[in-house]
């Protein structure tokens, strides 16, 4: 009984050390940044209506050496301009949620120009990068408190520039009230580990609570509807389009619907973006694009009379 257990508390101590060792480097290169605050952030700025400008980016993931097709990103030229909303459309494994964990500094490993309002990010602190924006991931994870503490840690993290929603606003913009009313115990319902007495849709409109009440420059989206209903969903877009006007925000979906509203729209595949515009736009000139979304417009009336498409 004891041999086993001590070899695999071995194995976990050399692991708890290689991530000890491994945060110890990161805080290092962190600290060596030229930017270690937004007020330095602002001093440096040069382009205020620009928040975000990449060029000649390309990024892979390492280890793919050996792989059949490894994926590669490849990004002309992007701009991210402030108060306008911009959508991220194709397959999956297009790039889209690698395109925006670059932007927004989640990864930091590609090659090319990437600027901050004007400034190298290479040069900002990881800190200072991240209180740029308030996101809805993919994987919706909260913590094992209560939805009021879930709420309050958000925020308190969060950074003290940009725009927010008040608390009965992002309530109105996630549709998560009724679930809150059927709760035993409303924002204090004690939450299990990330959220695991929660369904899917629950956990992912919370996630859009979260990010909505955090004041940041820009609000990311990614794949923010994929788990609620057709009803939800409508409800969910026209209450964000409606409450961030003139809020500058970064949305990945798979339904054309969410993404209708955008000022512009980039199309991605194999990691480039094949084709950019509005809605309109891209419904006259692109083909698989108009295809895609006629498809889904059938699709959300069948559905509506309970009819499989």
């Amino acid at each position: 009984f004891l041999l086993p257990l001590l070899q695999r508390g071995e194995i976990s101590l050399e692991r708890l050390y290689s991530v000890r060792d491994e945060a110890d480097v990161d805080r290092k290169i962190e600290a060596a940044r030229a930017i270690q605050s937004a007020e330095e952030l602002e001093k440096q700025a040069t382009d205020s209506k620009t928040l975000i400008q990449m060029k000649n980016f390309t990024f892979s993931y390492a280890g793919q050496e050996s792989a059949v097709q490894p994926f590669k990103l490849r990004i002309d030229s992007i701009e991210i301009q402030q108060g306008k909303k911009y959508g991220f459309f194709g397959p999956t494994g297009s790039g889209k949620s690698t395109l925006l964990k670059l932007l927004t500094g989640e990864l930091r490993d590609g090659k090319g120009e990437l600027l901050i309002h004007g400034v190298n990010a290479a040069a900002l602190n990881k800190k200072v990068f991240h209180e740029l924006f308030t996101q809805v991931p993919q994987e919706c994870r909260h913590f094992g408190m209560t939805i009021r503490e879930n709420i309050e840690m958000v925020e308190s993290n969060a950074g003290d520039r940009g725009q927010k929603l008040n608390f009965e606003e992002a309530v109105r913009v996630s549709c998560l009230e009724p679930d809150l009313d059927k709760l035993s115990d409303g924002l204090d319902t004690l939450l299990g580990e990330h959220g695991i007495n929660l369904s899917g849709g629950q956990k992912q409109r919370l996630a859009i609570l979260r990010a909505l009440i955090c004041r940041a420059e820009l609000l990311v989206m990614d794949d923010f509807i994929s788990a609620v209903d057709h009803s939800t969903e409508v409800k969910i877009i026209d209450e964000l389009y409606k409450h961030t006007e003139g809020r500058s925000m970064l949305m990945i979906s798979h339904r054309v619907s969410a993404l209708r509203g955008c000022d512009e729209i980039f199309l991605m595949d194999e990691g480039r973006i094949v084709d950019r515009g509005a809605h309109d736009d891209l419904m006259l000139k692109n083909e698989s694009y108009r295809s895609i979304c006629e498809y889904q417009e059938k699709s959300d009336v069948l559905s509506n009379y309970g009819v499989s498409p």
